[in-house]
C-alpha cells in the first residue's frame, strides 16, 4: 500500500513541482495540474510520510531483498521525503512557530531545482508505476 503511495505521490508531486513545464509543454495540462496543486499539502503530507516509512521498511529489511528492488525503493522513496517536503515547504511557511526567516532560506535555495526535481519524480513515478505492473 505504501508503495502506490510513494509512486501515485511522486507522479502528482512531480507534476505539481514542474507545473510551469508541463503547461509550457502541454497548456491543456494547466487545468489538471491546477486542480492537483489544490491539494499539495495533503499530497506532500502523504508522500513524505510513505517515503519515511519505507526508508525504515528498506533500511531494516536490507539484506533480505533482491539488490535492484532495494535500490528502486530506496531512490524512489528518498525522493518521495524530498518531494514531500517542497510539497510541505509553503504550509510550513504558515506556521508562525516556526523560524520564518530559515523557511525561507530553505525556499530559495530550494526553489531553483524545484522544476527538475519535479521531472524527476513524475518520470520515476512512472518508472515505477510501469516496473509494479511488469514484474
Amino acid at each position: 500500500m505504501v508503495h502506490y503511495a510513494i509512486t501515485l505521490g511522486l507522479v502528482f508531486g512531480g507534476l505539481i513541482l514542474a507545473q510551469a513545464f508541463f503547461v509550457r509543454k502541454v497548456p491543456a495540462m494547466k487545468a489538471f495540474i491546477e486542480g492537483l496543486a489544490r491539494y499539495s499539502t495533503i499530497i506532500g503530507a502523504i508522500v513524505a510520510l510513505g517515503g519515511l516509512i519505507g526508508l525504515i521498511f528498506i533500511l531494516v529489511s536490507l539484506g533480505v531483498l533482491p539488490l535492484l528492488f532495494a535500490i528502486l525503493v530506496l531512490a524512489g522513496c528518498a525522493l518521495a521525503v524530498v518531494v514531500g517536503f517542497l510539497l510541505l515547504l509553503n504550509f510550513l511557511r504558515t506556521k508562525k512557530d516556526l523560524p520564518q526567516e530559515k523557511l525561507e532560506q530553505i525556499g530559495a535555495k530550494l526553489s531553483t531545482v524545484q522544476t527538475p526535481i519535479g521531472l524527476l519524480a513524475a518520470a520515476y513515478g512512472l518508472f515505477l508505476l510501469i516496473y509494479t505492473f511488469i514484474a
